[in-house]
């Protein structure tokens, strides 16, 4: 028995230091901000968050909402951290994956019971809005009167997906995207830290690419740091193609054209299908402003955020959608 323990320990601390050297690689988790202070952007935003935690007045239901790569996440974090939930209490679930009402029966369950270490329990939940309708509907006895040791911070790039009763129950605070000045200062903050020297014309053009998302800049700037000032560039504007990529097809959208056509363009893609539906949803946002409602089509069919295992299939599902009903 003896034996078994001390493989199974020496098994746990490998994979432990697999994971540190993982998040080492990893520039996104590695400079995940860990207090307010270091989190960039949204000003107006961090001096509320600021005067509630000074104020000890922190709200056991919240929604976080905004933009994929944000920080809704990161600071459901700070916010724990600050109301020392111990790394036993603290519990992110991905909706993604344990979307139906069994999970949320399994958190009521959990309620219940104290904290394990340190002063309350808290339940990071992902991507709410990919909770089922009765999952939702679960979810609002857990909301609406839960045990002063309970917290709830819910996460979602899609708050219009959740039902209004779940919503009324929380907080709300919408976290921005970062305009390019303090995305870039991060850019060059990073590359500092890894006392790598990042060009300016590369540092712009990792933020023109990653559309104001900080995760999204971090995970193109681990791609080229390594390399030398030209090789960096040419690296940052491959990925300014692939966004060209998803241009093309929002225009070959707009214009009518063919499924045929629509197809060849999906087949090429070469990006991370939820950074596709970001630049359609974008683009076709933008026309929709314009005042061609047809547009509606289209952010209609990619209201829902693409991050399973058949993420793939499901953009083109959904965009093979949009050409119907823009064609019909």
């Amino acid at each position: 028995m003896g034996e078994h323990y001390m493989t199974r320990k020496r098994k746990n601390k490998e994979q432990e230091t697999a994971e540190t050297k993982s998040e080492e690689l990893d520039l996104a988790k590695k400079y995940r901000p860990k207090t307010l202070d270091e989190f960039k952007g949204n000003a107006p935003l961090k001096k509320t968050l600021k005067s509630v935690i000074e104020n000890n007045k922190i709200p056991q239901c919240v929604l976080f909402h905004g933009d994929f790569g944000s920080g809704k996440t990161t600071l459901a974090r700070i916010f724990a951290e600050h109301l020392n939930c111990s790394e036993f209490d603290l519990k992110e679930i991905d909706i993604a994956d344990f979307s139906g009402v069994d999970t949320v029966r399994e958190i009521r369950k959990k309620m219940a019971t104290a904290p394990m270490k340190g002063d309350v329990k808290v339940w990071i939940m992902d991507e709410i809005a990919k909770l089922s309708q009765s999952g939702q509907n679960a979810l609002l006895k857990a909301l609406e009167e839960p045990p002063k040791h309970c917290y709830f911070f819910l996460c979602t790039t899609d708050p219009q997906n959740l039902i209004n009763t779940v919503k009324s129950r929380c907080v709300q605070y919408q976290v921005s995207t970062l305009p390019q000045k303090q995305l870039h200062d991060l850019l060059n903050s990073v590359a500092e830290k890894e006392n790598v020297t990042l060009p300016k014309k590369v540092g712009l053009q990792i933020c023109k690419d990653s559309l104001g998302h900080p995760r999204d800049a971090l995970k193109i700037l681990q791609k080229v740091i390594q390399l030398n000032e030209d090789d960096m560039l040419e690296a940052a504007k491959q990925e300014a193609e692939k966004q060209e990529q998803a241009i093309t097809l929002c225009r070959e959208l707009m214009n009518g054209s063919s499924w045929k056509k629509i197809a060849e363009i999906l087949k090429s893609l070469d990006q991370d299908p939820e950074a596709v539906r970001r630049i359609v949803r974008g683009y076709f946002t933008s026309v929709l402003l314009s005042g061609n409602t047809i547009a509606y089509f289209v952010l209609d069919a990619l209201k829902q955020p693409l991050y399973s295992t058949d993420a793939k299939n499901e953009l083109v599902r959904s965009i093979f959608e949009a050409h119907s009903d823009l064609n019909d």
